[in-house]
């Protein structure tokens, strides 16, 4: 958004300053005749696991007033079907964001569309399209549109012309048959060994939308390196065909409904979800199952639970209807080398369940799964709805936040993305950066504020106590307990996936030369040491993911420096508003798509257009909009002994030298309290102006607070002789 947009839009409420709390207002849950799109999906997958052919249906309703003269679908996989496709020229060209998103060798993949009818079409009654008495053939009337590059090679987003518009409340259903060549994982999607998973599988209608102007269109932008995904709230109805030897070791978005059952060599499943917008699964012979139950009454039984959820109840005005968590049945499916690591996985997704509940609004969903990926995939870290990969290492730390802090992110998402669906294509930091802020959140309250880990060549390993206290806080001390001291523990990204309970590793992991001095990071901080790292000014934030300069760029504006701004924003509104800005702000574009104006109206609107006295709208439009950084520092302390004078005072007769010899002869036999200059200077090292509270204190003396505008590139404190700064 340009600045020229913010300014507009907070113009008109820069007169309200301070607000007194508002009721929030909680949209009812949709119903399943609310949405506009259903799929169908029957799939089979052959028995190599290198090919999925399936066919369904696919029903869109007219949404808007006007008429829908064609479809737009989604074709993703064609983003790796050859080097001329979009994605594969930006990975080419180092946009990309992540090494394992490269297609490996010669292994490609496509999703082609064999046969498009349409076979239903005018106003649905009783939830049924009217049948055509012959179907249409709509196969001809393909074309692939590339509006983003202009690359008549990508065909990552297919348009359809109707033979007939679709008129306000009317509906269409065309039967479709597709065919996917499935990679070796490429983008957390594809095979490896007996492993698959996947992801935004089939053609997918694009968000048919009300658009700034006022006009309606589709939004379906191509895939690209740097960009994930956007879709529309759906129903989905799928039936998956495997191999045998993938019964009872499946998962999927939603409940299953039917299966396994055996036909022969294969085995079916049947899996049923409303109110999602994508569909994804995966199977593995190898994965171990773990079901286990979110109790709702039994997470409200944490200790930590009670004053938290009175302080938001306080905070927001809500009843305590609308706090309450539900709930889920929850499924983990583990490589077998990380079976023992089912209880970090379970508490980690009932963390996220309760805070994001409390905080957000509760999962509505019967089911979530999380799934383990198989070592070196590539498919970890990831989310679709009700269903995202994790991902660990042999043997973690219990004072690490491995498994738990992939695990909290991804379920995290649940919420920002899935629930609050936001445009990924278009405004990546509204669903990373929300969620970044909120896995830091969620660790810190549920785990504790500090964390032990370390780096060793390019890796991150975590700390592991020899002496199980607390670590004292001088090194001096830490050293002397060895309670810094740790080993580290092999990981599989070394490339040696090894079982945990292995002697000779044990041994190795034990050796003292590889002892280490762990260190404690709080989950925010580190937040905050990653997004200082990262190249702060490469990019605006504000920004398509996919016009980033580069895959680092995209990192830094849609995951550590939103968050940054949202925890700096939490801190300044002052926890109370906060809470019901956010809890407004998830309410109100539940199972909808917020831009930014969406959040920036219920920041003023639950905040005020004000904090202490300086206008919202200058750190808005500075920091969402721009790329500039707010980074304030001490500048120069001067904090020196004030000598007594030298030399001569005095006139004529009455004129003495004073040296230091008087001076210390003066002062023998009696001890004289020492007096200090004191002056020290704040500095503005970037472009972001803000008031900044600068705190000093004195020897003996209560802490002195003031404020500094911000404005100018430093601001200068001379205190009056007295004790030491």
């Amino acid at each position: 958004m340009r600045a020229a947009l913010f300014i507009a839009f907070f113009g008109a409420l820069a007169s309200q300053g301070e607000v007194a709390p508002k009721k929030i207002e909680i949209p009812p849950l949709p119903t399943k005749s609310a949405r506009t799109q259903r799929y169908q999906w029957t799939a089979k997958l052959r028995d190599d696991a290198k090919q999925l052919a399936a066919t369904g249906r696919v029903e869109f309703d007219n949404p808007s007033p006007g008429v829908v003269t064609d479809l737009e679908f989604h074709l993703y996989w064609n983003g790796w079907k050859n080097t001329q496709a979009t994605y594969l020229r930006e990975q080419t060209r180092g946009e990309g964001r992540r090494a394992d998103r490269h297609v490996h060798g010669m292994d490609y993949a496509a999703i082609d569309v064999l046969s498009i009818k349409l076979v239903a079409a005018g106003a649905a009654r009783d939830g049924e399209i009217p049948k055509l008495t012959s179907p249409v053939d709509l196969s001809q009337k393909i074309q692939f549109v590339a509006a983003d590059d202009q690359n008549s090679e990508d065909e990552t987003v297919m348009r359809v012309a109707l033979p007939a518009p679709i008129v306000a409340g009317e509906s269409v259903a065309l039967e479709i048959e597709f065919e996917d060549v499935v990679p070796r994982v490429v983008a957390r999607t594809g095979r490896k060994d007996d492993f698959v998973f996947f992801a935004h599988w089939y053609p997918q209608l694009g968000v048919y939308e009300k658009r700034a102007d006022g006009s309606w269109g589709w939004n379906t932008h191509q895939f690209h390196a740097n960009t994930e995904f956007f879709g529309e709230y759906a129903n989905y109805d799928v039936t998956l065909v495997l191999p045998s030897r993938y019964e009872s070791r499946v998962g999927a978005t939603g409940k299953m409904v039917e299966g396994p059952v055996r036909v022969e060599n294969t085995v079916r499943f049947r899996f049923l979800q409303n109110d999602v917008h994508n569909f994804a699964w995966t199977a593995d012979p190898g994965y171990v199952v773990e079901k286990r139950k979110f109790i709702a009454a039994d997470a409200e039984r944490d200790p930590k639970y009670p004053s938290e959820r009175e302080r938001v109840a306080k905070a927001t005005g809500l009843p305590s209807e609308e706090l309450k968590l539900t709930d889920v049945d929850v499924t983990i499916l583990l490589q077998p080398e990380h079976a023992d690591q089912a209880d970090r996985h379970f508490r980690a997704v009932s963390e996220g369940l309760k805070w994001y509940g409390l905080w957000y609004g509760r999962y509505p969903y019967e089911t979530v799964t999380v799934v383990d990926p198989h070592f070196g995939s590539g498919a970890g870290g990831m989310e679709y709805p009700t269903l995202f990969t994790a991902g660990t290492h042999i043997n973690p730390s219990p004072g690490a936040f491995t498994p738990e802090g992939v695990t909290i992110h991804e379920f995290g998402h649940q919420h920002f993305y899935g629930l609050i669906g936001s445009n990924e294509f278009e405004h990546a930091w509204m669903d990373e950066g929300f969620n970044t802020y909120s896995t830091a959140r969620t660790l810190a309250k549920a785990y504790g504020d500090e964390i032990a880990e370390t780096d060793i060549g390019s890796s991150r390993v975590a700390g592991r106590p020899l002496i199980n206290f607390n670590i004292p806080a001088t090194g001096a001390g830490k050293l002397l307990t060895l309670q810094a001291f740790a080993y580290p523990t092999l990981r599989e990204s070394e490339g040696i996936p090894i079982l945990p309970d292995d002697p000779a590793i044990r041994w190795w992991r034990e050796l003292p030369f590889l002892n280490y001095i762990a260190q404690r990071v709080p989950p925010v901080d580190q937040q905050r040491s990653v997004y200082i790292q990262r190249g702060i000014k490469t990019d605006r934030m504000n920004r398509p993911s996919y016009a980033y300069v580069d895959g680092a760029a995209y990192g830094h504006n849609s995951y550590y420096k939103p968050a940054m701004l949202l925890h700096t924003l939490e801190r300044l509104v002052g926890p109370e508003k906060w809470a019901r800005v956010m809890r407004a702000y998830c309410a109100r574009n539940r199972f909808r798509h917020p831009k930014p104006d969406d959040f920036f109206q219920t920041l003023v609107e639950f905040a005020g257009a004000e904090i202490d006295g300086a206008p919202l709208d200058r750190f808005i439009i500075q920091t969402f909009g721009g790329s500039d950084t707010l980074d304030y520092a001490v500048g120069f302390v001067n904090n020196s002994e004030l000598k007594k004078p030298l030399g001569f005072f005095g006139r004529g007769a009455d004129r003495k030298l004073v040296t230091d010899k008087d001076n210390t002869a003066a002062a023998a036999g009696h001890e004289e309290a020492k007096i200090y200059e004191v002056e020290f200077t704040i500095v503005r090292n970037g472009e972001i102006e803000w008031p900044v509270d600068v705190e000093w204190k004195r020897e003996g003396e209560n802490a002195q607070r003031e404020r500094f505008d911000g404005i100018e590139r430093w601001w200068r404190k001379r205190l009056p002789p007295g004790p030491k700064l």
